[in-house]
């Protein structure tokens, strides 16, 4: 995630060690040093997915190519307003009564 505070600084937003890189961060997965906490991670990770039932780790993950896309129609904004929307997957009880209000 960008910080429009540095975003909108003239100067150099990179604190001294890090990369050159877009979002101003270094990417630690390469580094042996950090080989064993990735995979104590990856593997509370993945335990966490099955254990809710994520069909992507479940061997499922071609459920979602099936979706019908959303692009372009705001189907997003138009649900976080408590309109309904006709998309042929979401339940009319999905939305809410009173628009929602941030």
């Amino acid at each position: 995630m960008r910080d429009r505070h540095y975003d909108s600084m003239d100067g150099d937003c990179r604190p001294t060690g890090l990369s050159n890189g877009r979002d101003c961060a270094r990417n630690l997965a390469p580094d042996p040093e950090y080989a064993e906490p990735m995979k104590a991670l990856r593997q509370r990770m993945e335990t966490m997915l099955k254990a809710q039932g994520d069909l992507r780790v479940n061997g499922r993950g071609e459920v979602f190519d099936h979706y019908i896309p959303t692009e372009g129609d705001e189907l997003y904004e138009k649900f976080m307003r408590g309109e309904n929307v006709a998309t042929g997957w979401v339940n009319p009880t999905d939305f809410e009564k009173e628009p929602i209000k941030p």
